[in-house]
């Protein structure tokens, strides 16, 4: 990347936030709502990530989450974590697809709430450069793929473009030996409430690029350590995603 191209891409970044936001009622709309997936789907071909539909992939209270995001303000809710024979963190303790509460980096229960596998991924996009991420997993035995997963939502378009760009960076900068291949894409997730549909990266480890099954099992973890760092690399070029840092000292509220 050049001078140039980085300088461009910092200022877009310190006005990426909030500059294609609305507010309704005193209530920022973050989040870029699609109708359709055709919509998404042309989106991902403008950025140069593939569409791939996730069904089910729904969120209670999106609005609501977004605007909490890294916000020292607002009254972070406890948090209800069970741990699963398997390593699934969620509200029952129970393997597959359940519940889980929805946190950002200030909650004190932030770290306790996300898989330690796929923690360092979260917390480089999370808590270094402000990125919302709303779903991830470090992989399971119960499941027939098994993957590795992150998933952001970017807040505006100027956004989303610049997250796509890191992405694409990273996956494309694969250490040569390792055995293991990432994948980025666009989806949609559905909010619960309202129904409005929001675009949504995932990044993903699947068990498929490995040998088989114990050898994802067995290296999953450095393999997100790895792009963890790649990923920390390529938006550092890009710059910070996030204007408002956490205030050094502040407690935060809890209900």
């Amino acid at each position: 990347m050049s001078k140039d191209e980085a300088s461009a891409d910092a200022a877009a970044l310190s006005s990426s936030s909030v500059g294609d936001a609305s507010s309704s009622g005193g209530h920022t709309q973050l989040g870029i709502s699609v109708v359709e997936a055709e919509e998404a789907m042309a989106m991902g071909a403008r950025w140069g990530l593939e569409y791939r539909n996730k069904a089910p992939n729904a969120m209670t209270g999106v609005d609501s989450f977004l605007n909490l995001w890294m916000n020292p303000k607002r009254i972070r809710q406890r948090a209800t974590l069970h741990v699963s024979s398997e390593g699934n963190i969620n509200r029952v303790g129970m393997s597959g697809e359940h519940a889980a509460d929805d946190l950002d980096p200030l909650h004190p229960s932030w770290t306790a709430a996300i898989e330690p596998r796929i923690l360092p991924l979260v917390n480089v996009l999370a808590q270094e450069f402000g990125v919302v991420t709303y779903d991830s997993c470090e992989g399971h035995r119960s499941r027939n793929r098994p993957a590795a997963r992150v998933g952001v939502l970017p807040r505006t378009h100027s956004e989303g473009d610049l997250l796509a760009r890191a992405a694409l960076r990273a996956v494309s900068n694969r250490i040569s030996e390792t055995p293991w291949t990432w994948a980025a894409f666009v989806s949609t997730l559905k909010c619960s409430d309202t129904g409005r549909r929001f675009v949504s990266i995932e990044l993903r480890l699947d068990s498929s690029t490995f040998a088989d099954r114990t050898t994802f099992f067995r290296l999953r973890g450095r393999a997100v350590e790895l792009f963890a760092s790649e990923m920390r690399r390529s938006l550092a070029n890009i710059g910070d995603l996030e204007s408002v840092k956490r205030p050094a000292g502040r407690r935060i509220r809890r209900a």
